[in-house]
């Protein structure tokens, strides 16, 4: 993993070599979330399985039974309307999500082959050396190796000030 090489007192850090990325990677994967795809179908359906929509189709079932044609006609085309709208929505979020997952695409500088190197955050592995500057992203677990940094946990911890993070 990442080499500690001591001379006259000073550490010098020369982080992975590309063998070495190669092989965690082959071991970890990359480091990103694994997130499942949903059919279309499954995701309208789904509509169709809450609260409101048993109530509805509660409604539909009694005006069947009790007669009133006309009422259960009206509320089955009032609970298709509105779970073919709320589908369309949740569709163009889910749209508007990924694209912003590509254009939000973040890059980390790490040291690799005792150079600094910037690659986008899911090819990180266990070893590596990233550096942090003054509003970057923490990319993943990390442990502070020289200096010290703020760090806003808030998006985790609900803390509104930011965590001194010092070495080890």
């Amino acid at each position: 993993m990442a080499e500690d090489i001591s001379t006259a007192g000073k550490c010098k850090l020369t982080g992975l070599s590309q063998q070495e990325v190669s092989r965690l990677l082959q071991q970890y994967g990359y480091n990103e979330t694994d997130e499942k795809k949903t059919s279309l179908w499954k995701l309208f359906f789904k509509k169709f399985w809450n609260l409101s929509a048993w109530m509805l189709e509660g409604i539909i079932i009694l005006s069947l039974i009790t007669g009133n044609y006309s009422d259960a006609a009206v509320v089955s085309c009032f609970l298709l309307v509105n779970s073919i709208i709320t589908f369309i929505q949740d569709y163009k979020a889910s749209g508007a999500k990924e694209l912003l997952k590509q254009k939000l695409l973040i890059s980390v500088q790490v040291l690799r082959d005792a150079q600094w190197r910037t690659i986008p955050v899911r090819e990180l592995v266990p070893g590596d050396i990233v550096r942090l500057r003054t509003g970057d992203f923490v990319p993943a677990d990390l442990q502070v190796l020289r200096g010290s940094a703020t760090v806003n946990q808030s998006s985790m911890t609900g803390e509104s000030g930011g965590i001194k993070k010092r070495r080890g």
